[in-house]
């Protein structure tokens, strides 16, 4: 993924960005990743944790809100 460009990543199917979590933090995967540090590091980005209208102000800011 790292060799993507921008227009390659939106265009990822479901399926890869829904399995994308328990490739990287497989045991006997090739990353290994600590889930903990995993949570940790995307959780000041999950819509779940800042909330819709927070999600909207940080990354649709092309897009006019009403407020």
């Amino acid at each position: 993924m790292a060799d993507l460009d921008a227009w390659q990543m939106l265009n990822l199917g479901v399926d890869e960005v829904l399995d994308l979590y328990n490739r990287l933090v497989d045991p006997n995967g090739a990353y290994k990743v600590d889930p903990v540090e995993l949570n940790n590091a995307i959780a000041p980005y999950s819509l779940q944790n800042i909330g819709f209208l927070g999600y909207a102000k940080e990354f649709f800011t092309d897009v006019l809100l009403d407020s």
